[in-house]
């Protein structure tokens, strides 16, 4: 089998089952049958309100911040203020004297208001660079119930888009993240919740960008794109679509590769090859919430199909655009 079609093989004894059931993963979680996770959507709870903020923000310090601006900080926010030092070697070369230990500093500082961020524009000569940011969406609905059904769909049917390589989706107790590391250049956080901001229960949905670059790509690598507001239903559209998984188109695709590997000399019948690479593929997308002996591959993750690999990419089928499916998120302001 060719390692470029069937990324699949390598992929397959990767495939992770979680043990935890999710009616345990947490004491406020509503689990929904399994009924309600392909629902069309117009059958889904109406989500009420769309929230957007800024959950986090992220500084690479090289200089220490002005003691009365970092006091100030230390006492506004106090354990929405993390500290974290470490030290790194200088770019000197042997040649022009040792290397010198230098010690750097990284600064998050959850839900900062307005203030905050022009205060930290005026420090910011020579002193950080904004190396994280994450970008909050709250999907409000009137209750618990509904908030479930919005994030079961959510689950099942969002994609990270333009993903290279091979990465993973990966659930974490109640969590879903669309990368395995979380210090990946783009990544997103999925969960229920209340809304930070007060305005109910609420699916919450997070952008996380790691670096300078993914931020400034991203539009938010500045604090003047963050204290203007980001315009939260383009980056959505720019990072993540609905989409679902077209069973026959599945089928078709494992036949057609078998087919193909037949007349290479690779196995004996094309049905005997494509059984064996429909297996692969349920060991790969296989969690808790699906089974291969009872529930058909649609209604398996579709990130988990995603990232299978390019060929079986195009078995995926828009679903809704993000208009349809929300209110226009309003920026909210901390």
């Amino acid at each position: 089998m060719s390692d470029k079609l069937f990324d699949i093989v390598n992929l397959a004894p990767a495939a992770r089952v979680h043990d935890v059931p999710r009616s345990k993963l947490a004491v406020d979680r509503v689990v929904i049958d399994y009924a309600d996770q392909n629902r069309p959507a117009s059958a889904l709870p109406k989500i009420i309100d769309t929230v957007a903020f800024i959950d986090t923000v992220v500084l690479y310090c090289w200089q220490r911040l002005p003691v009365e601006a970092f006091q100030a900080m230390r006492k506004q926010y106090r354990e929405r203020l993390y500290v974290t030092h470490f030290d790194v070697l200088s770019r000197k070369g042997a040649q022009r004297g040792p290397r010198k230990t230098l010690r750097r500093w990284l600064i998050a500082v959850h839900q900062p208001d307005l203030a905050t961020l022009r205060a930290l524009k005026d420090l910011q000569r020579k002193r950080f660079v904004i190396t994280a940011v994450h970008i909050a969406i709250d999907f409000v609905c009137r209750r618990e119930n509904d908030a479930a059904q919005v994030h079961n769909f959510l689950t099942h049917h969002l994609v990270q888009r333009r993903r290279r390589g091979r990465q993973k989706s990966h659930i974490e107790i109640a969590t879903a993240y669309a990368n395995y590391n979380k210090r990946a250049p783009r990544n997103s956080a999925l969960y229920m919740a209340r809304s930070k901001t007060g305005a109910g229960p609420c699916c919450h949905f997070e952008l996380r960008f790691f670096g300078a670059q993914p931020c400034k790509r991203a539009g938010v690598g500045t604090f003047d794109d963050i204290i203007s507001g980001v315009d939260a239903q383009a980056l959505l559209a720019q990072q993540a679509r609905f989409v679902c998984i077209d069973g026959k188109a599945v089928r078709r695709a494992a036949e057609k590769a078998a087919r193909r590997n037949r007349r290479r000399g690779q196995g004996s019948t094309v049905a005997e090859i494509s059984n064996k690479l429909l297996s692969l593929l349920n060991r790969r997308v296989r969690h808790e919430d699906f089974r291969p002996d009872r529930d058909p591959i649609s209604r398996a993750r579709a990130q988990e199909l995603y990232d299978a690999g390019p060929y079986w990419r195009h078995c995926l089928r828009h679903l809704m655009d993000w208009q349809a499916f929300a209110p226009v998120p309003r920026w909210h302001p901390w």
